[in-house]
């Protein structure tokens, strides 16, 4: 299985939001640099405070 799939679809029945609005939220993450790195199909997030 691939796991950012799962990552999605978990964010998915957590928020209650479409797979569309979770990818869209991901790309911002990524866009205002609030992602730190990814590997191994992980994501790290850098703490904001």
């Amino acid at each position: 299985m691939n796991p950012s799939k799962n990552l999605i679809d978990d964010l998915m029945k957590i928020t209650g939001w479409s797979k569309k609005q979770v990818l869209a939220s991901l790309v911002d993450l990524k866009k205002y640099g609030l992602i730190d790195s990814t590997e191994e199909g992980k994501m790290i997030l850098k703490e904001v405070v």
